[in-house]
């Protein structure tokens, strides 16, 4: 049965008819939309719109626009359409910010942006602002909207996997705290993920400049037959980023959640060694291209910061093996190397 879309009269909510029924549709605010995960959850996000009656909106807030990887899998005509609802502004902008809010009336909003541990060393007041007072912009808005349509978004945020004594971990400290006051004192429900580096496509052109990029460039160099040299070894604690997307989108979709929470996303531990040996094995013309210098490895005595069991909430949530997720980043990249 084929859904019809319409603005409906007097409000600028989004409405669609099935079976000539008016429904809401659920409206995802997507702050950081550069971001890997924030690139998967749009994809999910349009592929559901193509098989299901059900509809959601997407609406993207920017302070500039980089287009990542992972937004080339969506068709022409569905980026297009993803620009032309790209809401520019200074996020840091409480004006800004109750404008888009106020005429989007969010059910969910996803933020995964802000400077990273290396960004905030080099600008602390630039690392306080995208973290802390984005946040904070986030939280009042939903505040505001609440106290006008009796009814609060759920926000959807980045937290630390690991502890570690930086201003970025502080920052995003002050943003865990902020949480459970806008719960303690509006009832906004919200949720902070602790999730470990992810890869996938997309992932390998993150800003962020550390090792996490490493995983999906070797895959990348891999397929278009580049040698590639990894700069640190041990194991590390992994997730392909269409698992956290989905995840993410399951938390939204939870209409009991009440609180203010913190989940951690484990992800699954591999050595290097072992992931060259599965990317030789998804792409067998790049056994020895892959390279280690052994000699400049990062520390490994990292302590994992604590949070809720995801499992608590989606019992039977299931993680993608590392085979199929690189089988999967594999194919991906193969056709775009066709084009």
């Amino acid at each position: 049965m084929a859904a019809m879309w319409h603005w409906s009269s007097g409000k600028d909510n989004y409405k669609y008819y099935v079976g000539g029924i008016e429904k809401d549709a659920e409206t995802f605010l997507i702050i950081g939309s550069n971001e890997p995960v924030s690139a998967w959850i749009l994809r999910r996000l349009h592929d559901e719109n193509k098989v299901t009656e059900w509809r959601n909106r997407m609406v993207t807030i920017e302070n500039h626009w980089r287009e990542n990887d992972a937004l080339e899998i969506l068709t022409i005509k569905e980026r297009m359409w993803l620009a032309q609802e790209m809401q520019r502004g200074d996020l840091s902008n409480l004006q800004f910010m109750q404008k888009v809010f106020n005429k989007f009336v969010p059910t969910t909003v996803v933020y995964l942006g802000g400077s990273s541990v290396i960004e905030c060393k080099e600008n602390l007041i630039e690392g306080a602002k995208s973290n802390i007072m984005i946040m904070l912009n986030i939280f009042e808005c939903a505040r505001i909207l609440k106290e006008k349509n009796g009814v609060s978004p759920v926000i959807l945020y980045e937290l630390p996997f690991y502890k570690d004594l930086t201003h970025y971990h502080v920052f995003k400290q002050v943003n865990e705290g902020n949480a459970r006051v806008y719960w303690h004192d509006h009832q906004i429900p919200s949720v902070g993920f602790r999730f470990p580096p992810v890869y996938g496509v997309g992932c390998e052109t993150e800003e962020k400049t550390d090792f996490r990029t490493d995983f999906t460039q070797s895959i990348q160099s891999a397929v278009f037959e580049g040698d590639f040299t990894f700069t640190f070894g041990g194991k590390h604690h992994l997730s392909y980023a269409d698992d956290v997307a989905k995840i993410f989108l399951e938390f939204a979709r939870l209409r009991t959640l009440s609180g203010a929470f913190t989940v951690s996303i484990d992800g699954d531990e591999i050595s290097i060694e072992d992931w060259v040996k599965l990317v030789e094995e998804a792409v067998p013309s790049s056994k020895g291209r892959i390279k280690l210098e052994e000699e400049k490895l990062p520390k490994q005595d990292l302590e994992r910061e604590e949070g809720d069991k995801l499992e608590s909430f989606l019992p039977e949530i299931q993680k993608t093996p590392f085979v199929e997720g690189i089988k999967k980043t594999v194919e991906i990249y193969s056709k775009k190397k066709k084009k």
